[in-house]
């Protein structure tokens, strides 16, 4: 690595801000390693890491929300994912995996609004529709959980196809 050494204290700062850089990646491998051989909570701690060179990185707190999910720790999937959503505005990822979360502890209106906005920036999210049939279906509103079930079920999801014929082709 060819380091410039001199006094302009711009340069220095540009130096140091790509040997961050080079860390924060490391850690970020590091994360999708552990992850990749079901390794979560220590992918999640390599993902703290990365945040903490970089902070303003949907992606590593998005990675980390997904640890926090597999070890259901949902809450802390939230609070990582609100941060994401914050940097990321119109990431779909990242509501479809916070109104999993929601979902997993009984908070339905969030997620129904998170999984909605899903089905906004990419309405053909098969899971999107068969997760928002679900909650509706929770919610007593058959109706529209089987026009998400069909819609899910067009889109080729499978779960989706079985549970309308088990609910809404009676």
């Amino acid at each position: 690595m060819n380091v410039l050494v001199c006094w302009c204290a711009g340069v220095l700062v540009c130096w140091c801000a790509n040997v961050m850089a080079q860390d924060k990646s490391e850690w970020f491998g590091k994360g999708i390693n552990a992850y990749g051989k079901g390794l979560y909570g220590e992918a999640a701690i390599n993902f703290t890491r990365a945040i903490e060179a970089d902070s303003m990185n949907h992606i590593f707190w998005f990675n980390r929300a997904t640890c926090w999910v597999k070890m259901r720790d949902y809450e802390r999937a939230i609070f990582d994912l609100d941060r994401c959503i914050a940097l990321d505005p119109m990431g779909a990822n990242a509501y479809m995996q916070r109104a999993v979360a929601y979902a997993e502890i009984r908070q339905t209106d969030p997620a129904l609004a998170d999984v909605t906005k899903v089905i906004e920036l990419d309405p053909k999210f098969p899971k999107a529709h068969l997760l928002r049939g679900r909650l509706r279906l929770g919610q007593r509103d058959t109706v529209a959980a089987c026009e998400d079930l069909r819609t899910a079920a067009g889109l080729g999801d499978p779960r989706a196809a079985e549970l309308r014929r088990s609910v809404c082709d009676k």
